[in-house]
């Protein structure tokens, strides 16, 4: 059973684009605690057109359509343990443009 520690937490991430057009962020709890995610926002505003984002889950499946690069998200209840992350990948994008991830989740322990 896991004992709720906050009604809400968030996670936000900016890093940069590679020089191969690709980035990826991966969210998730890096200590003893669950996250309850509720949404995932995606947004690199100078995204060129054809630049897309996925975001895929613990076990690599896809949790949502291929989105527009430039600003998404993607809302429903994921479940993350203790290593587990959600992974959010841009590709054909342009290097050394910024991405941002933002998880709003609720944190707890096991």
């Amino acid at each position: 059973m896991v004992k709720w520690l906050s009604e809400s937490a968030r996670a936000d991430v900016t890093e940069s684009v590679k020089a191969d057009g690709t980035l990826e962020i991966k969210v998730g709890p890096r200590t003893n605690q669950v996250w309850e995610v509720s949404q995932i926002s995606l947004e690199m505003p100078t995204a060129p057109a054809g630049a897309t984002a996925e975001i895929r889950d613990v076990m690599g499946a896809l949790m949502s359509p291929s989105y527009s690069a430039r600003r998404a998200s993607a809302s429903g209840t994921q479940y993350l343990n203790p290593g587990e992350r959600l992974t959010i990948r841009w590709v054909n994008a342009t290097p050394n443009d910024r991405g941002r991830v933002l998880a709003l989740y609720r944190l707890g322990a096991p």
